[in-house]
């Protein structure tokens, strides 16, 4: 399908009608769906640097046109489907994030960078972020239990040891914990190096990525397979996010997705000595 950009007139090809980023003026643009005769229109326009310096525009001012306030007007169908959770029920609106998360990614971190709605962290993350580490939960213990001679000759004693004896109060408060470890850090790592690379955005914005990112979570259900397609398929969806809500380059959005492991390692390997 080919349009044009209501911004800067260039020709954009895309795959479906939706919201997109224009490849040449960056602008955020609407195209609207030629079956219900819907026009296009422009978003958010992303200034040229002649432009900010002539208007004394800040990078502040221009990557974050909607942060500051809430986004009391949001219509419904505008954001995330989970946004309107309480509009169009918990249930629909959970079916139809995960979808847009698996079949539009883009389209999903774009509506994450546009609108800011009211609440910290979607409880949809905090919910799959149980569910999987549930499962986690239930895995290791069986695989420790089950494997055990095969364990002991692969990892240290101590860890073994460690898995083996936990209880039942120990394993339930990890798994009560298992939003911090899944939402909480990471939306700050991401914070983090994205500021340290120039992105100005609300804290808010990477937790509600790393939020949305635990809903793969429920893919833990299969061992070992399970976990390695969550991970690929959460850096490849890190990178998306990176580029959309940070307006990054291809190189620093790839810089920043492999700085996330590395800044988890360093921050988390402490803990396995207490």
């Amino acid at each position: 399908m080919i349009v044009k950009c209501p911004s800067c007139n260039s020709v954009i090809s895309i795959k479906k009608y939706g919201e997109v980023i224009c490849p040449k003026c960056k602008s955020f643009v609407h195209v609207g769906d030629p079956v219900k005769d819907e026009k296009s229109f422009v978003i958010f326009i992303n200034p040229s640097k002649e432009e900010k310096e002539k208007d004394n525009i800040s990078d502040t001012e221009v990557k974050r046109p909607l942060f500051g306030k809430k986004d009391d007007k949001k219509r419904i169908g505008e954001g995330i489907p989970w946004d309107d959770a309480g509009s169009i029920g918990y249930t629909e609106a959970a079916f139809q994030t995960i979808v847009m998360l698996i079949k539009e990614p883009s389209r999903f971190f774009i509506r994450i960078k546009l609108f800011n709605p009211k609440g910290f962290i979607p409880l949809i993350g905090v919910f799959f972020a149980v569910i999987g580490a549930m499962f986690n939960a239930y895995w290791m213990l069986y695989f420790v239990k089950t494997f055990m001679p095969e364990i002991s000759g692969i990892f240290p004693p101590e860890i073994v040891s460690q898995l083996s004896s936990q209880t039942g109060t120990e394993v339930a408060v990890n798994i009560l914990f298992s939003p911090v470890m899944e939402i909480i850090y990471p939306g700050f790592i991401f914070y983090f190096i994205s500021y340290f690379l120039g992105a100005r955005q609300w804290v808010t914005k990477y937790y509600r990525i790393a939020a949305y990112l635990s809903i793969l979570n429920f893919l833990y259900i299969v061992p070992v397979i399970g976990h390695i397609i969550v991970f690929f398929w959460k850096i490849i969806l890190l990178y998306k996010a990176f580029r959309i809500v940070n307006m990054f380059s291809p190189a620093k959005a790839f810089i920043t997705m492999m700085l996330y492991p590395a800044v988890l390692i360093l921050i988390m390997s402490p803990l396995l000595f207490i």
